[in-house]
């Protein structure tokens, strides 16, 4: 029998939730009303920056990404490779019909914005990676709904017997809807809430180091964990596997054997990429957008096995777009008639 396997992506929590709380412009409203609420992130950025102040950089990064980077005048002379040319002109050929507002770019498109934003000041530039954290932060907050998106599986009893026939299941979301579902994990590909980041774990082999090298563990706030989570962002599909190799370089340095055999007690984890690339037969993808994951989609090309692909479109630009971009063959299904079907059979 061929092997049936599927990859969840964003699309799953639009189809189950309601008021489309969980579309890119949702996400990006409720990160701005989060930045009007006084005091909401005090403790987080320990009152250095106020919420306010926050809220007027985005809405300068925004107009300085529309009319600048995005018109490839000032992005050429601040990309520092490849993929960030590549990346900023298939964001402009993607907004080139639109007056994109606030709410309206991707939410991972903003990264590679707030990269060059910055890189524009030279000298007088932020560190990058603080940056990133800190705005990372807050889409994660605007997307974890104040707890909200973990209650969806509520909504989603319909959808349990059809994930049942997949052998792997593999979802690119942060939320653990489909894992409390079934009753098991699947595999998250760039992290979940309910995995605190292992530079904040003391039962990790990177909380280890940082314990013997530095005392102490990286410093997060208690009863906000789900903002120090593994969640994986990035303005591309390069930048994101640099981030998960980055992550899980820790089990290749020099010594990490012998201490995992001296601490067996100490836990490994990784992004499950390997297991990813194992797959083999039919791969379903539903619910996944095209944009800023090309990382997936050359690991699909590169495994052999792999013989065809299901693609759930929701509309004909997604469709050319991951036809464009596979080396297999692809089967198109519209989406909509999907859940109307998965709906009836319940």
């Amino acid at each position: 029998m061929i092997e049936q396997n599927v990859l969840l992506g964003n699309g799953i929590n639009i189809e189950f939730s309601e008021n489309d709380d969980y579309k890119n412009f949702a996400i990006l409203q409720r990160m701005c009303v989060n930045l009007s609420t006084p005091g909401r992130y005090i403790d987080i950025f320990n009152g250095i920056i106020d919420s306010s102040d926050m809220y007027d950089f985005m809405e300068k990064l925004n107009k300085w990404f529309k009319n600048h980077a995005l018109k490839g005048i000032e992005s050429l002379s601040l990309f520092e490779n490849e993929d960030e040319l590549r990346s900023i002109l298939e964001m402009s050929k993607r907004y080139s019909h639109t007056d994109p507002s606030v709410i309206d770019i991707g939410l991972e498109d903003y990264l590679l914005g707030l990269k060059f934003f910055n890189a524009k000041y030279k000298e007088d530039a932020l560190d990058f990676n603080t940056l990133y954290r800190g705005i990372t932060m807050l889409m994660l907050d605007a997307i974890y709904n104040d707890g909200r998106i973990e209650k969806l599986y509520e909504n989603m009893e319909c959808f349990k017997d059809e994930l049942k026939k997949f052998k792997n299941i593999f979802t690119l979301n942060y939320d653990t809807n489909i894992d409390t579902l079934l009753g098991q994990p699947i595999y998250h590909l760039h992290g979940s809430f309910n995995s605190l980041h292992h530079e904040y774990r003391d039962d990790t082999l990177k909380g280890w180091l940082l314990l013997q090298t530095k005392g102490s563990l990286v410093p997060y706030i208690k009863g906000k964990e789900y903002l120090y989570c593994d969640a994986v962002f990035g303005f591309s599909g390069n930048d994101k596997m640099a981030r998960i190799d980055k992550y899980n370089e820790i089990y290749n340095i020099s010594g990490s054997e012998k201490i995992l055999k001296m601490h067996p007690e100490l836990k490994t984890p990784k992004y499950p990429v390997d297991e990813f690339k194992r797959i083999n037969g039919v791969l379903h993808m539903i619910g996944v957008c095209p944009n800023n994951d090309s990382h997936i989609f050359k690991m699909i090309n590169e495994n052999n096995n792999i013989n065809r692909i299901l693609y759930y479109s929701a509309n004909d630009k997604d469709s050319q777009v991951i036809q464009k971009v596979m080396n297999k063959p692809v089967q198109i299904i519209n989406v909509f008639k999907y859940w109307k079907k998965i709906r009836s059979l319940h």
